[in-house]
């Protein structure tokens, strides 16, 4: 057989740390050896080699005791030896605690057992001192054409003076013992790399692995982005299971120079109309945005027939002549605006819902611009704070009526891992990832496989088997199409066989079971020169597991409206984030503010917008913004030194800015002329201290 040997190297990191390297001619002779392990035709007592692990005790003289051995090597689990024993006088286990002389107490340690009597495990029923156990178990293995298995079980029959022991691979038998949490991140390392470095806890032998896809990033199943999806619940106002507007509630829009309008009448109807067709579609807070933003700009929230450009019509102004009726017909227009096909085609036609998880950077006005196609492209972000402002006031799906405190439930997606419990053991880790995936981790002799069956099915075939082949003593086969594995038994004579578990044979002229079969497991007797081989189907490789889903609740008190400063969040980084994007809105001027309050419209310098939007988080600022007073050098001490999670005040005596981390923008930051917005682009950080508040 052909195999691929993975090398570790000491030093190394990322995908170096794995290198595939040809099999040498010497290798491919060990690993015959280790396929023909248990095989032979014929085997004797004298090829078993049974010694206790430990030097200090003398081999095991069993041999003329021996009554029976059974082998079994599989890809389901661990391959096993079992031997039975004569063991008439019980000195098989003898040999090693003569050896050992348990320690007994001495008599002030007698006395101070019996005086804690609360120590239970020290004493036994009559408060006698225990004694240490003695060695009887220590590690006894069996050596066999170069491969090492280990006693796990022992059995006995009073009856028939008989003792049973069960030897498994040593490999198995190690990674066994090995017990402790391990994590890896699945966006840094594969599933089979994360096997390997289990395997390579392993420290008294280093195994060769055999995983022709060890840096292959398997499939994932699909499932909806987590991110941006939104469902909010609200204690006031709204109606059933949607939002609405609170009956005495004022709500506004914004045109595209950011002047604010109150929404009334026939409009107030058409808003709550878009609003609830908009609940029946989504939950996207970006798409709704986007949406709001577009009513805002187009037609300040009218259904009319009045032509603004061509013969646009309708609270989107959807050219008539492509659309007839439906271009005053609300819920048609939403539904086409969220979902599309939208009436520009641009990125392939897709609706605000669509562009807003394939666009995560994009703000909701171009997502608004490339559905609507505008000769005005900027006007709709200018209208976002009214738009934020307006889903709050509704509530339902898309935000909360006036005066409502509010609970979102936010899902997001949890990066996967790969992961070993602290109470697991990385055999169990190990074989429990390989089942995940419909993947096989098994040994052969003393080299390591993991791949999927389907590998393992495409590979060469070993043998091929006709009627009348002398190979064959017998043939029995259940193939049942409506199970997911069939299988078929063979009993062989084992001076024409050598295909170890994991290789591939095929039967021909046996009509119903012809075709390749995988070998799955093959069972003998130590005695006899014939073996029961296990042959199966494959099954399909699974898919990786798609990202966890998980929520979290995150409440902001009613009372108060996007303009006013009252912002969403369960912390204060969400909210300072949420702050910025509301500040950014404003357009302000830049200039030394001459008033301690900074408003859509009004001016700000770098230091007071900063200090606004951690006053709007709730984040304790240097001092009070005072006029002509830049606060800039006071933000080198405050807060706690360092970058931090969220976001990170970057600031020295004549400037000072946010860097964002995981976010759509890189920076709220003043420039060209604007007193503080978010910015997409990077700037040095050179020359600023870092400082950031706790938790953030």
């Amino acid at each position: 057989m052909r195999a691929r040997l993975v090398e570790p190297r000491a030093a190394a990191r990322k995908d170096d740390e794995f290198k595939w390297q040809a099999t040498s001619m010497a290798n491919k002779n060990q690993w015959a050896t280790w396929e023909k392990v248990g095989l032979q035709p014929t085997l004797a007592l004298t090829d078993l080699d049974l010694t206790w692990t430990d030097p200090r005790v003398s081999g095991l003289d069993i041999i003329g005791a021996v009554s029976s051995i059974e082998m079994e090597r599989t890809i389901d689990g661990a391959s096993t030896l079992t031997i039975k024993v004569k063991d008439p006088f019980k000195t098989i286990f003898s040999q090693a605690a003569k050896r050992y002389v348990p320690h007994v107490l001495t008599p002030a340690e007698r006395r101070a057992a019996v005086a804690q009597k609360y120590k239970a495990k020290e004493v036994d029923e009559g408060w006698e001192p225990m004694l240490r156990p003695d060695l009887r178990g220590q590690p006894c293995e069996v050596r066999l054409n170069g491969a090492r298995f280990r006693l796990v079980k022992v059995g006995a029959s009073y009856a028939a003076n008989e003792a049973t022991l069960t030897f498994e691979d040593i490999i198995i038998y190690l990674l066994k013992r090995i017990v402790g949490e391990r994590r890896a991140s699945r966006r840094q390392v594969t599933r089979a790399q994360f096997v390997l470095s289990q395997l390579r806890e392993v420290k008294l032998i280093k195994p060769p692995f055999i995983c022709p896809e060890l840096l292959v990033r398997q499939p994932v199943e699909t499932s909806t982005p987590a991110q941006n999806k939104t469902q909010v619940s609200t204690t006031s106002g709204g109606s059933g299971g949607g939002g609405g507007f609170s009956p005495n509630a004022k709500i506004y829009g914004m045109d595209g120079n950011g002047a604010r309008y109150e929404i009334t009448g026939d409009c107030r109807r058409n808003a709550e109309t878009v609003m609830r067709a908009a609940d029946k579609i989504t939950s996207d807070q970006r798409a709704r945005i986007a949406l709001v933003e577009a009513c805002n700009i187009e037609n300040h929230w009218s259904n009319s027939a009045v032509h603004n450009d061509a013969d646009s019509e309708g609270i989107l102004q959807v050219r008539r002549g492509m659309h007839g009726a439906n271009a005053t017909n609300i819920d048609w227009c939403v539904g086409r605006f969220l979902n599309g096909p939208s009436w520009t085609g641009a990125q392939g036609g897709k609706g605000a819902v669509a562009l807003a998880k394939a666009f995560p950077s994009w703000s909701e006005g171009k997502i608004a611009q490339t559905i609507q196609g505008s000769a005005f492209p900027s006007r709709y972000d200018k209208s976002k704070p009214a738009a934020v402002e307006l889903l709050r006031a509704w509530g339902g799906a898309g935000g909360t009526a006036e005066g409502a405190a509010t609970s979102y439930d936010v899902e997001y997606s949890v990066a996967y891992q790969f992961a070993r419990d602290k109470d697991e053991s990385a055999y169990t880790s190990i074989k429990r990832l390989a089942d995940e995936v419909a993947w096989r981790f098994f040994v052969v002799g003393s080299a390591v496989y993991y791949m999927s069956e389907e590998q393992l099915y495409n590979r060469r075939i070993r043998y091929t088997f006709k009627p009348g082949d002398l190979a064959v003593l017998d043939l029995t086969f259940d193939c049942d199409w409506g199970q997911p594995v069939s299988e078929c038994t063979v009993t062989v004579a084992l001076d024409r066989w050598g295909a170890p578990p994991g290789c591939v044979v095929e039967l021909q002229g046996w009509e119903v079971p012809d075709g390749r079969w995988l070998v799955k497991s093959i069972r003998r007797d130590w005695f006899k020169p014939i073996a029961e081989v296990t042959l199966v189907q494959p099954g399909k490789a699974a898919m990786e597991p798609a990202e966890e889903k998980a929520s979290r609740t995150v409440t902001t008190p009613g009372g108060a409206q996007a303009s006013g400063g009252a912002i969403t969040g369960s912390d204060a980084a969400e909210k300072a984030w949420q702050a910025a994007q509301i500040v950014s809105g404003w357009n302000t001027t830049y200039s030394q503010p001459r008033r301690n309050e900074q408003r859509q419209g009004g001016y700000m310098d770098c230091s007071s917008g900063v200090s606004k939007v951690l006053d709007m988080a709730g984040i304790p600022i240097p001092q009070p913004l005072r006029p002509n007073a830049p606060v800039s050098g006071q933000y080198t001490s405050w807060g706690e030194a360092g970058p931090g999670q969220t976001f990170t005040i970057m600031c020295n005596g004549g400037h000072i800015w946010i860097r964002w981390h995981n976010k759509p923008m890189w920076r709220f930051d003043t420039g060209g002329g604007s007193g503080g917005k978010l910015w997409p682009t990077a700037r040095s950080i050179g020359g600023f201290v870092q400082r950031h508040w706790r938790g953030c």
